[in-house]
């Protein structure tokens, strides 16, 4: 029963990304075979990003574990947070959406980066989502992972933007393309662990907030999306 729960709560948990699946197909109809190409390349290398982080996670969490004791420390919550969560999976992320933009790099635009970004943020959020099913994690614990896509997106968007901004630059990448996506991550999964083990309306309002800014976010980006798509500063090759 517990699994059934689990499934019905993954279908729920797959409606942020859904709907703005619906909205990319939608976009990615007006591209010619290439841009197509690029766009199925990101979402399917954001997918296995999710596999890779997921692994590398399994190994560093069994090391926190033998160095931290208490897994309901701060200091667990924190060192989970950011050095594990966070930091890997924006890493697995952004090293996926950065082949996609080195194979098609005669192709892509500024534009195309912060797209790019963004699907390997939705694929990596929706199988996420089912390797929480496959373990049958609890029907709330998959909800607030699923509804993560308000947060996934964003950082996606951000990411694109300071990679996008330094290959114009000259630059294969900068340390902010990784830091602040990290940072953000980071802050939201110690809040959601700590909310785990403290109950405290004080550490589950800040949570709310990052959603909210979180959905905030996703619609100022379907807003430029569809204004910097006729801006050649934007859609012109960066290489």
């Amino acid at each position: 029963m517990d699994m059934l729960y689990s499934y019905e709560a993954l279908a729920i948990s797959l409606i942020p990304a859904a709907a703005l699946a619906i909205w990319f197909i939608g976009f990615i109809k007006k591209k010619d075979n290439t841009g197509r190409a690029m766009y199925d390349t990101a979402l399917t290398f954001g997918m296995l990003s999710a596999l890779l982080a997921f692994i590398v996670e399994s190994v560093l969490g069994a090391v926190l574990d033998l160095i931290v004791n208490d897994s309901n420390s701060v200091l667990y919550s924190f060192l989970n947070a950011f050095t594990i969560a966070a930091l890997c999976e924006e890493s697995a992320k952004f090293f996926m959406g950065y082949r996609v933009i080195n194979k098609y790099r005669s192709y892509v635009s500024r534009l195309d980066v912060i797209i790019i970004m963004c699907l390997s943020a939705v694929g990596f959020h929706v199988v996420e989502s089912v390797i929480y099913a496959i373990s049958n994690s609890t029907a709330l614990e998959m909800l607030n992972r699923g509804w993560f896509t308000p947060v996934h997106v964003p950082i996606g968007l951000l990411m694109g933007l300071l990679l996008g901004d330094a290959i114009m630059q000259g630059k294969k990448m900068s340390p902010q393309t990784i830091m602040f996506p990290v940072l953000y991550h980071g802050i939201y999964d110690f809040l959601v662990f700590c909310s785990v083990n403290v109950e405290s309306y004080l550490i589950v309002i800040p949570i709310y907030h990052l959603l909210l800014a979180g959905f905030i976010c996703i619609i100022l980006f379907i807003v430029f999306i569809n204004r910097k798509r006729k801006d050649n500063s934007y859609t012109r090759p960066l290489f």
